[in-house]
């Protein structure tokens, strides 16, 4: 598992997806050998915050520990749920909607099918986002500070936490098995890019399911 001591450049040679987090905790490259605690205090990061989500990202079997939920500071983690939030909705949804309509316009009836399935899957996460930075983070902020919230929106959280990268699979599979052997080009870096947004996603619904729900369990108890 990475450490505050670890490199940073070793992280990112071990597991180059912990590169797509640094911009949601605005840090830069050009850290040459600094150990993760320094770059984090340059950048003003809280660094257990950003070593637990890198722990998460990298390791399948990484459990998030009761010392590191106890130095969690909740408008922190809203922090970087909100910039991740921001960076699938307005970077790689986008993108990768540029190479469906693309590849989508040589596959006849069947494109028009996908590009209204991804249209659809866009709008629910929209909302999904939506919901959580509307009413749940507000609800958990004011049980946070002791205030009296609305309890069934952080219930129905608990309960039934949706999976943003299910139905993302599904179109893995609708683009394998209907997209015609067209724009090759196009067809192949639209099914990587959806891939490892399939991986990021599940590892962002287990940073809430691993770090939010406990957190939020240990202040409802």
């Amino acid at each position: 598992m990475y450490t505050l001591d670890s490199r940073m450049i070793d992280m990112i040679t071990a597991d180059p997806n912990v590169v797509l987090l640094l911009p949601r905790f605005g840090i830069g490259l050009g850290f040459g050998n600094d150990t993760v605690a320094k770059v984090c205090s340059r950048a003003q990061v809280p660094e257990q915050l950003f070593l637990m989500v890198c722990n998460v990202y990298s390791f399948d079997n990484y459990s998030v520990t009761r010392d590191e939920l106890r130095s969690l500071r909740i408008d922190s983690l809203f922090g970087y749920l909100k910039a991740s939030h921001q960076y699938y909705l307005n970077d790689r949804l986008k993108h990768i909607c540029g190479h469906l309509n693309s590849v989508a316009e040589s596959a006849g009836k069947q494109g028009q099918y996908l590009t209204k399935f991804y249209s659809e899957y866009v709008e629910q996460v929209e909302r999904h986002f939506q919901n959580e930075e509307k009413r749940l983070f507000p609800a958990i902020a004011g049980l946070v500070r002791g205030e009296q919230v609305e309890i069934t929106v952080i219930d129905e959280f608990i309960k039934h936490h949706d999976r943003l990268d299910e139905q993302l699979s599904d179109l893995i599979q609708l683009v394998l098995k209907y997209i015609p052997g067209v724009n090759t080009e196009d067809s192949t870096e639209m099914l990587f890019d959806i891939i490892t947004l399939v991986r990021d996603l599940q590892k962002h619904a287990q940073i809430e399911e691993q770090v939010l729900m406990p957190y939020i369990k240990q202040k409802l108890v």
